[in-house]
């Protein structure tokens, strides 16, 4: 299937890592140019290189997305580099794993403005572009916590509630300007901060980093048995910045090897 994302010109935050690595990766074997954004510059630059060496187009811009004045940078850097907009895909996010218990109105802040207004704030920052081209994507990237209420895990969850909340309604806002929004909610993905957590986790319990991963299966089963892979996910955010989904809109796409269990 031809995506006919060739020349498309596609921002991805969180780009040095996980799913927005990969996202970055596939989007270059599809012809798309990449304007990869994330906070290290060392980070950026190796991606940069391995892209390059693939034979993408590709710009940089070191940011942290929950600055509100990274926005228009971004934007303004991506228009420098290749006039155009065609797709914002936001897969920068964090979470602390914080208990419910350990509530406190800092952290649940935090969590809404980093992984809710950042990916809303940079999304309408670019969809004027895209309104005057006729054509957009917009992609984010909430998590079966959203959906799947984990005390573990509050205050993650509920800012990637909000953030399916508000690709919704961004969805219906510019449909009518040929821009589509739609978010993915991975399940639990092996990319480098989860793995990390896997290896804080062991050292902290004296166990191994398969026994944690063992325990975490335990807790939250998933039909497949095992955990995913950031590119199993990243192909699903491609599929929805291509010209291939281009009657899908507002919809919330789990791809978590069958976690979430009851209807949409």
């Amino acid at each position: 299937m031809d995506l006919g994302l060739d020349e498309r010109v596609v921002i991805v935050t969180g780009a040095s890592a996980g799913i927005g690595r990969a996202s970055a990766e596939i989007l270059v074997q599809e012809g798309a140019c990449v304007v990869a954004v994330a906070r290290s510059v060392d980070k950026l630059e190796a991606l940069a290189a391995t892209l390059r060496s693939a034979g993408g187009e590709v710009a940089t811009v070191a940011a942290d997305v929950a600055d509100e004045s990274s926005s228009e940078r971004i934007r303004d850097a991506a228009l420098e580099a290749f006039g155009r907009i065609d797709g914002v895909i936001n897969a920068a996010g964090v979470s602390s794993g914080e208990h419910l218990r350990a509530f406190s109105d800092e952290s649940w802040a935090e969590a809404y403005r980093v992984n809710t207004l950042s990916a809303v704030r940079l999304s309408l920052v670019c969809i004027p572009t895209m309104q005057g081209a006729g054509w957009g994507r917009i992609i984010t990237i909430a998590s079966t916590a959203g959906r799947d209420p984990d005390p573990r895990f509050a205050s993650y969850g509920a800012a990637k509630a909000a953030l399916m909340h508000a690709t919704r309604a961004i969805s219906r806002s510019y449909a009518k300007y040929g821009i589509t929004a739609n978010c993915v909610l991975p399940g639990l993905t092996r990319s480098e901060s989860v793995l990390s957590g896997y290896a804080s986790a062991a050292e902290h319990m004296g166990v191994s980093v398969e026994d944690v991963e063992k325990r975490m299966l335990q807790l939250q089963p998933i039909a497949m048995g095992r955990t995913g892979a950031p590119e199993e996910v990243a192909k699903t955010v491609v599929f929805l910045c291509s010209e291939a989904s281009s009657w899908t809109t507002g919809v919330a796409i789990a791809v978590d090897g069958g976690t979430i269990r009851d209807l949409p």
